[in-house]
Parts: C-alpha cells; structure tokens; sequence
C-alpha cells in the first residue's frame, strides 16, 4: 500500500494568491477507512503551529501564542474520493504545511490505504 501526496496540498499558490487548503483523498479506497483515518489526522491538525511543532493535546495551551488552524471540516464524501478542508485563513506556512502533510502520510499510512491525495481549488 501507497500514499502519495501532491505537491500542492497544503502549500501557497502564488496565483491565486493563498494556500490551498482543501484536498480529496482518491484511490482504490474503502470510503469508511478513509473517513475514520481523517478523523484521526484532523484531531492532530487542530494542535499543528505555523513553526510546525504537533502538540500534544494536553499541552494545547502552550501553542496558543502560536497560529494552529481555526476548524477543520468533517470528512465529506464526494464523487471525487473523501474531501477535507482545514481553515488557516488562506495562509498556510511552510514549516506547518510538511508537519500537516506527514500527519496526513501517517494516517492514511496506517489505516492501510492505497491513495492519492490532491489539493481542491476552493
């Protein structure tokens, strides 16, 4: 089993002038896996700063003079794959964004799936 990531998940796009923030999960995947898989990597996205740092839960408090993402959406089942959007007000770092991709990797990584994972135009 694969996951591959796109390049442009989670990273700025200078033409349109933010970073893009939604990604749909495709592949030869059973849709409930992927689902709870999110659940997981959305939990850990919640306590990710702009300088790249995952904190732990319990230490939340620590990061709150740091800017982590304001929400992160439910995961939603498309004709595409399985969409998510995280909210950073457009601008996501680059220490932020290699922490957010690799919580992705990991997570689809050990619920076994073999996937593509594209940024969405928002």
């Amino acid at each position: 089993m694969a996951v591959t990531i796109d390049d442009d998940v989670f990273t700025y796009d200078d033409d349109l002038g933010f970073s893009k923030e939604t990604f749909v999960v495709t592949g030869d995947v059973e849709t409930d896996i992927v689902v709870l898989a999110l659940h997981r990597a959305s939990a850990r996205f919640l306590v990710v700063d702009e300088e790249g740092t995952e904190h732990p839960w319990s230490s939340r408090t620590e990061a709150s003079e740091l800017y982590t993402p304001n929400y992160v959406s439910e995961p939603r089942v498309t004709d595409r794959g399985v969409e998510l959007y995280l909210d950073c007000k457009g601008a996501i770092e680059p220490p932020m964004s290699l922490t957010l991709r690799r919580v992705l990797h990991e997570e689809l990584t050990l619920a076994g799936v073999n996937a593509r994972v594209s940024a969405v135009d928002s």
